[in-house]
């Protein structure tokens, strides 16, 4: 209904990634991760997305962003770890 809910784009990216629509699941976490650029969740969802389809560098090159940023700035442990189970 919300178009600009970041929440519904990440959500739609854990679906189409658990369906193997890879394309489609990286393509709603740029959304949301454009939407909400502040949230480090939308970068776990785009990285968990690009480790599934296997794109294991872009993953890790977002991983170590996170883990630049967390020295600045409060990044939420489930971001982090969500891309360490795929990295």
């Amino acid at each position: 209904m919300e178009p600009n809910f970041y929440v519904a784009h990440l959500f739609a990216s854990s679906a189409y990634t658990e369906k193997g629509m890879f394309a489609e699941a990286i393509a709603e976490a740029r959304t949301a991760r454009k939407l909400n650029p502040v949230s480090s969740l939308p970068t776990a969802f785009l990285g968990y997305a690009l480790a599934k389809s296997g794109k294991q560098l872009d993953a890790q090159a977002l991983l170590d962003d996170l883990l630049r940023a967390s020295t600045e700035r409060y990044i939420t442990p489930y971001s982090i770890a969500r891309l360490y189970i795929m990295v």
